[in-house]
């Protein structure tokens, strides 16, 4: 949607169109105050309008082409006064500042486009971003409440080996067979574990589990 050409604009706005900068100097902002304050460039309260601008910047050019100026319209230089910049209104000619002025327009409603589409596209990736960060999170959680759960005879083991292993890695876990006192169960479990050296070690062991605790690690058997 094209600029309203009564939207309000501050001065350090105004500068930026002026003078086609993203960061305008303290000069430049002081310019166009000045300018402001001596009815050169419409407005008040140290504020104008797009409509405002687009008038300054066609005057300007007006001007810049009768006096062979090499400077550019859009960096023109607020002038020490009206009548000595612009001359007599009725000099100008009607149909060639309107064609200025409607230029200035669509130039300044193009950037201010650009502008929110770069903002938009901004806000677009931020989106992806949070919603792939919210996704990963609720497919873990999801993971983790669809899995079965883990038997408590491999939970007991891998709290044991978490206790008393650097890095391990479960190779195959094998069956669980009870003791034949009834008081808990022996289960075979071959494993990669990390020793505190860093060496890596392959093992196959037979744990005597019970009451969910490991009470035994038999390597010979």
């Amino acid at each position: 949607m094209p600029m309203n050409s009564q939207r309000k604009l501050s001065v350090e706005q105004a500068a930026r169109l002026i003078y086609r900068g993203s960061a305008p100097s303290e000069a430049q902002i002081e310019r166009v105050r000045t300018a402001i304050e001596r009815g050169d460039l419409v407005g008040e309260a140290g504020a104008t309008t797009v409509g405002a601008v687009a008038e300054f910047l066609a005057r300007a050019a007006v001007t810049n082409r009768r006096a062979g100026a090499s400077r550019s319209p859009g960096a023109a230089t607020p002038p020490r006064s009206a009548a000595g910049y612009y001359g007599k209104q009725e000099e100008l000619p009607s149909v060639y500042l309107d064609s200025l002025r409607n230029y200035f327009l669509s130039a300044i409603s193009r950037k201010h486009l650009k502008q929110q589409s770069a903002a938009f596209q901004r806000g677009v990736l931020i989106g992806q971003i949070a919603f792939l960060v919210f996704a990963v999170a609720m497919l873990g959680y999801a993971t983790r409440m669809i899995a079965p759960p883990r038997p408590p005879e491999q939970a007991a083991v891998l709290t044991w080996l978490e206790e008393n292993t650097a890095h391990h890695r479960i190779i195959q876990w094998h069956p669980p067979h009870p003791t034949a006192d009834g008081t808990g169960v022996r289960m075979r479990v071959q494993y990669h574990y990390a020793t505190n050296r860093g060496k890596g070690i392959d093992t196959d062991r037979l744990f005597l589990i019970q009451q969910d605790r490991v009470v035994s690690v038999e390597s010979d058997w």
